[in-house]
């Protein structure tokens, strides 16, 4: 019931549990295939980026970056993608370069639909509570 493509999915954080590494391979070759449109391999990332424990081997926001042709413009203006960039930055220890990106994403979902998710501005407050109890530099 817990497999990574049910619906109940939970990650436990169990090694070995969820995806697949064919699953992942696929996933990232899908996501890296020219042919896949650029929004929809986005949409795949975002899904293994809040799924998938293992993410960080396929370096999501670099694969992110490279369908986008590394284009600044059209990242910044992707809340999805900003949303990627920002859990990557937490998950390798930046929580205030990560609060910074979430912000950006907030602010794009909310310009461009009038609300944002809940689990979005969940990560924000978490990043803000890890960015106050990081000491400063």
């Amino acid at each position: 019931m817990n497999a990574g493509t049910s619906r109940t999915y939970v990650p436990t954080g169990r090694d070995g549990q969820g995806f697949s590494d064919g699953f992942r391979r696929a996933c990232e070759r899908i996501a890296a295939d020219p042919r896949t449109p650029k929004y929809a391999a986005i949409d795949i990332i975002m899904w293994l980026m809040l799924t998938d424990p293992g993410i960080l081997a396929l370096k999501p926001a670099t694969l992110m970056a490279n369908i986008l042709d590394r284009d600044d413009n059209q990242i910044a203006n992707c809340w999805k993608c900003l949303t990627i960039a920002g859990m990557t930055e937490i998950m390798h220890g930046y929580p205030r370069q990560a609060l910074a990106v979430f912000q950006k994403a907030v602010a794009v979902v909310k310009s461009d639909t009038g609300s944002v998710p809940a689990w979005l501005t969940s990560r924000v407050d978490l990043a803000a509570g890890d960015a106050a109890e990081q000491p400063r530099p």
